[in-house]
């Protein structure tokens, strides 16, 4: 659907919201903490003794304060940015300091000495020294302008994020992008039907961003790990500027190996290889180890004999059109003909004719646009995000200390849904793609149709005002208010044509199978490939909404405390409508809906007591939630909740108003300098944020019986996290910042669903309980370089362990001989802590403007920008003893290779004229390294492909009393492989080598005498085993030929050296 098309009737839904709003409000403002504070002393240089009166300005910004008694001035309410600062006196000459950076929620203290007036009109210039450890932080905190952004190899904020101590992708220690929260302009960008953050802002539109992952202030509300705060752009007052950025990446494939539909392949050698193509996989033409590297087929000729009745299916068909059929089948074409890239734009500036009369009314709008190709054609063959971005900037009235902010983004992501049950979700990178056949069922299917998963569309609508009014040069007042919508769809695409696409043989006619939605059966020749029925099985049409409006009023009470208070007020629209539908195969399908309109809101109230360095963040916050609906009031088993009885719930049950919910949640944070370049730093909070909603609201149908599936609990207890951070800086040399920092988090009445089955089993169904607890604990160190003529960067290092489990057992059973049967087999769900540990290295490597010779006046060493990135985490943990389960006792005991990865930006900057220009290349895989899956969630065929795997690798010796096989003790890893163009050569482990001990031996294979270590091959001429020559042995185990790799090659490994080509020009 044509996005501003969707958009148009929403806008006219909310037009009352709007109107009632203003009238109540009269101005609207900014929601949470999106400016800093700059406060100092103002001294005599020559005796520094105070000055009184005066004067502190920031130039840029037309605000300032003029100096009390003791000389102290502050000037609060100041966007993050940049500045320039000007001091006056009488007497003094006037003072401009430079390149004074102020960051969000933060001072900036600048201390100002004076000297007297020697001449009239006198003014002396400095520039402004950052601090490396800034003093004022109470938190791990990190700081990204938009220029930080612009050097490193990513593409939108999200990434930017994701480099982070602590942080890997949204996951912040440990907890999922549904914990944080994530705004832009002030603005929440949680979309609340499953709580994730939306995160596809212009990087044109970034002013700005700081993220933050622990001791947050009693301000920020509805999240437990962590808070990021996009600042957007505002257009200038006088000028109008443009920025482009666009990037583009060649067609080309995104795995390594052949495709799918290869004659080599997996999927189609056994129909193609005139080996076995036309007698079948067990002709004699394989041996067992090249039969069990592809699906077993029956041959050509076969097929062809069991469809000579007239009655067959594809009677009348010869071998060889079948075959033909088969390729027809199979014809899917995977060659990736466009690019990915990325564009972005955006231009602002004054608003023509009318700007000047409307407090120098401004603006900036940016356009976003996104394209990745799949890793091979779904329903859709892409997926791609647009989003727009407008901000109007008003004065309001010029010198009145107002602020008007009006924000509006509308965002569209499109492509195929990743699941078959309605759940949101889209395919997006090459893993997901990969892992979607992998151990399944229909893995055909999934690679060779178009439409085993359906299409799928989001839309989102965000627009809030802000308004700031500063009351006094001290004290300044927020009101807020934003409305954010989600619009779901998705559906099949249009039904399979049935006209003829292809004759085959004796006039069999051929579809367009198997592309096109089909809910009848179909399948296809000699594979059985399902070409119809259970598949694009999702459906939704689900739409979420919610209004909130803000107060927040700020103090500075005197030079060393400030207040903050405020509240909140958020009202939700819920109206969720998603199911998994087939006309053949009802059993299991279900259908999910609610439509509510919760409520809930929040008080806080905080101060920030600065003194000598010292700083002390103390505050409380109070939460409420009211689901606003009434709920069924029923015994665990009640007959209600059996079959045929979902509609009539309302008559048969109860029901009850639900509770009014009140946590509250204090908060603590204290910074104080050890040494002049040292300080230490500690927080303390309760955090809480809303669950999922499906776990507050669902009733979820199964579709074939008619029952309930699945119910939720609106009155379960908000999920609660209690942690604690504790941080030392330091700085070294006045250059490097070193962050060590230890946290732990205690979190509480998470939710875990809980089967009930009645005695007779007609009831069944699962609710959700607050009977999960998890804890995480762990260290981040961090050493940074901010500032350097020709190096900067920062090396960051998380260790981190969680210990989880449940309270109370995961089923309850009426008959009390079951409950006790399954209590007595039931083993506490509580893991271990393992550790996975994970470091980033980025290296900025850049030359100055002027830096070396110039020819013509053209310097060819200048404005160069290198900027390498390293990834590494070690591998995970897993139980291995060999196929089946492992004995008691054994768990986590070999550990997967670990991962590593470098991506590089290589840059070259240009100036003419006014305009900038940058040029740049951005490598991904720079090495082009191949790495398996550590899940093993792609490259398998199936549970046997992966055992063979494991069992071929050549294991530590120290893990030979828990394998459950004989093995060729060595050094290998999880995740060590053999090259596909090198042969394969098994060695088979065996206790005794000899003739009695080994049936049906091969000549390809070695094998290797566990008791002798000594390997041996047989030898059909001999009829008996011989020594094996060493040169060959020595040359399979220094190749790893004997790794038995996955079956499916194509998808084995991903993501293959990649280069976007990009340029940025602004102006």
């Amino acid at each position: 659907m044509a996005i501003f098309d969707s958009f148009l009737p929403r806008i006219k839904r909310i037009r009352i919201f709007w109107i009632t709003t203003l009238m109540l409000f009269g101005f609207t403002s900014l929601s949470l903490a999106q400016t800093g504070r700059v406060a100092g002393t103002v001294t005599a240089a020559d005796d520094g003794e105070p000055l009184p009166g005066a004067h502190v300005m920031i130039v840029e910004e037309d605000a300032g304060a003029a100096a009390d008694p003791d000389g102290n001035y502050s000037i609060v309410n100041v966007p993050p940015g940049t500045y320039t600062i000007e001091a006056t006196a009488v007497g003094f000459a006037s003072t401009t300091i430079e390149d004074v950076r102020v960051n969000i929620d933060q001072t900036t203290n600048v201390d100002i000495e004076m000297r007297e007036e020697e001449f009239v009109g006198e003014e002396v210039v400095l520039v402004d020294e950052r601090p490396v450890v800034e003093r004022d932080v109470a938190s791990s905190r990190a700081n990204i302008s938009a220029a930080d952004m612009e050097s490193l190899p990513v593409v939108d904020v999200s990434e930017a994020i994701g480099l982070q101590a602590g942080i890997q992708g949204l996951n912040v220690r440990g907890l999922g992008s549904q914990y944080m929260q994530f705004q832009v302009g002030g603005f929440s960008m949680r979309d609340e039907r499953d709580n994730t953050p939306y995160t596809a802002i212009s990087m044109t539109s970034v002013a700005e961003m700081q993220v933050q992952t622990g001791g947050f202030n009693a301000e920020y509300g509805n999240v437990q790990s962590g808070v990021v705060n996009v600042v957007t752009r505002s257009g200038d007052r006088d000028n109008y500027n443009a920025d482009v950025i666009f990037r583009y990446s060649p067609p080309g494939k995104k795995h390594f190996g052949p495709s799918p539909n290869d004659p080599e392949s997996f999927f189609m050698r056994p129909y193609l290889d005139d080996d076995v193509a036309w007698d079948g996989t067990d002709s004699g033409a394989w041996d067992r180890y090249t039969q069990r590297k592809y699906p077993e087929f029956e041959g050509w000729r076969n097929v062809e004999q069991s469809n000579l009745s007239p009655g067959s299916e594809y009677y009348g068909l010869s071998a060889t059109a079948a075959q033909r059929l088969f390729e027809h089948e199979h014809r899917k074409d995977f060659a990736i003909t466009e690019p990915d890239y990325d564009l972005d734009l955006g231009f602002g500036g004054p608003v023509p004719y009318v700007g000047e009369f409307l407090g120098n009314l401004r603006f900036w709008a940016s356009h976003r646009r996104t394209q990745e190709m799949y890793l091979y054609p779904l329903s859709e063959d892409r997926y791609q995000d647009h989003s727009t971005h407008i901000k109007l900037t008003s004065d309001v009235i010029e010198g009145a200390g107002m602020t008007l902010d009006i924000e509006a983004l509308f965002g569209s992501q499109s492509g195929t849904n990743n699941n078959n049950v309605g759940q949101p979700g889209i395919f997006r990178g090459a893993g997901g793609i990969a892992a979607a056949p992998s151990m399944h069922s229909y893995q055909r299917s999934v690679v060779f149709s178009s439409d085993y998963f359906a299409p799928t569309e989001v839309d989102r609508f965000m627009i809030g005002a802000n308004f700031t009014r500063m009351v006094t040069d001290d004290t300044f007042y927020d009101i807020s208010l934003s409305h954010f919508q989600s619009d779901y769809d998705t559906n099949p695409n249009p039904l399979r044509s049935d006209e003829t696409v292809a004759v085959f043989g004796n006039d069999y006619e051929a579809n367009e199978a198997p592309f096109g939605f089909q809910p009848e059966p179909s399948s296809g020749i000699g594979t059985g490939m399902r070409m119809g029925v259970g598949m694009s099985n999702s459906r939704d049409s689900s739409r979420v909404s919610y209004q909130t409006a803000e107060f927040d009023l700020t103090s500075q009470l005197t030079h060393f405390m400030q207040i903050k208070t405020g509240a909140e007020f958020v009202r939700t629209h819920s109206k969720v409508n998603y199911a998994a539908v087939d006309e053949f195969l009802q059993a299991g399908r279900t259908a999910s809906r609610w439509d509510k309109k919760p409520l809930r809101g929040g008080l806080y109230a905080q101060t920030t007591l600065e003194f000598e360095g010292m700083v002390a963040n103390l505050g409380l916050r109070a939460d409420y939630h009211y689901a606003n609906t009434t709920w069924y009031d029923f015994d665990p088993f009640d007959p209600a909740l059996g079959p045929g009885n979902i509609d009539m719930m309302d008559d048969l049950l109860e029901t009850t108003d639900t509770d009014h919910q009140v946590f509250l949640s204090p908060r603590l944070g204290v910074s104080f300098p050890i040494t002049v370049e040292s300080k230490l730093f500690f927080n303390y909070g309760h955090f809480r944020s809303m669950p999922q909603p499906e776990n507050l609201y669902m009733i979820r149908r199964e579709t074939l019986e008619d029952r309930v599936a699945r119910i939720a609990n609106p009155n379960m207890p908000l999920p609660q996290t209690v942690a604690y951070e504790l941080g030392y800086e330091h700085s070294l040399m006045d250059q490097y910042l070193i962050r060590v920092t230890g946290y732990y988090s205690d979190m509480r009445n998470h939710t875990e669903l809980v089967d009930y089955v009645s005695a007779d089993d007609r009831i069944s169904y699962s609710i959700s309980e607050p009977n999960w607890y998890r804890d995480h604990r762990g260290f981040e160190v961090t050493l940074e370089r901010g500032e350097g003529r020709f190096f900067t960067g920062f090396v960051n290092y998380t260790y981190m362990v969680t210990s989880q489990g449940r309270f109370g057992f995961p089923w309850q059973y009426e008959n009390p001989a079951e409950q006790r049967q399954q209590e007595r087999r039931y083993e506490p769900a509580e893991t271990r802590p393992v550790a996975r540990p994970y470091a980033r290295v980025n290296l900025d490597f850049h030359t100055p403007a002027d830096f070396g010779p110039e020819w013509g006046g053209f310097n060819p060493l200048e404005r160069w920008n290198i900027n390498l990135l390293a990834n590494w985490q070690a591998g995970r943990w897993l139980t291995w003893t060999g196929p089946g389960a492992a004995p008691p006792g054994v768990s986590n005991n070999i550990q997967w290779r670990d991962e590593f990865n470098i991506d590089m930006r290589i840059t070259r900057e240009f100036e003419m004229q006014g305009t900038r220009i940058r040029l740049f290349a951005d490598i991904s895989n720079v090495l082009n390294t191949k790495r398996m899956s550590q899940w093993a969630s792609y490259g398998f065929e199936d549970g046997d492909d992966y055992n063979r795997y494991m069992q071929s690798l050549h294991l530590p010796a120290e893990h030979e009393d828990e394998m459950m096989y004989e093995y060729v003790p060595g050094d290998d890893q999880p995740g060590d492989f053999r090259e596909l163009d090198k042969d394969f050569v098994p060695i088979e482990a065996r206790s005794t080598v000899s003739s009695d001990e080994v049936s049906s031996p091969n000549e390809r294979a070695l094998y290797y005498d566990t008791g002798t270590d000594e390997y041996f091959q047989w030898s059909d001429q001999e009829g008996d085993f011989i020594p094996a020559d060493e040169d060959h042995v020595d040359h399979v185990l220094d190749n790893n030929k004997y790794i038995e790799m996955p079956n499916h090659q194509s998808f084995t490994f991903l993501n293959p050296r990649n280069v976007f080509f990009g340029i940025r020009v602004q102006f």
